[in-house]
């Protein structure tokens, strides 16, 4: 199989250059990043999962997971509810399982 690739040097026109990236297009993945975001109680509706799932999702304790649900002032990061939201998405889509 090696024999039959075709080498050319140095000239691979799938090579990845680096690029810039403008200010624009850092605001337009802020903005998409931020609509991602979705409260723990939002992804226990949608989902049948228990703390230590949204733990691991969230890359926290269950412990800080109960205390979100605990009506205390605790409540998730921006991150935190960001990756709930992506898992929400990749689970909609089928992407993970």
């Amino acid at each position: 199989m090696e024999s039959q690739i075709k080498r050319h040097g140095n000239k691979n026109p799938y090579k990845l250059t680096r690029r810039p990236i403008s200010i624009n297009q850092w605001k337009f993945f802020h903005y998409r990043v931020e609509q991602l975001e979705m409260e723990p109680e939002e992804f226990l509706n949608h989902w049948e999962c228990n703390y230590n799932q949204i733990a691991q999702i969230c890359s926290c304790s269950r412990n800080t997971v109960a205390h979100w649900f605990a009506k205390g002032n605790r409540r998730p990061s921006k991150l935190q509810k960001i990756c709930l939201g992506l898992a929400h998405q990749l689970l909609l889509k089928g992407l993970i399982n």
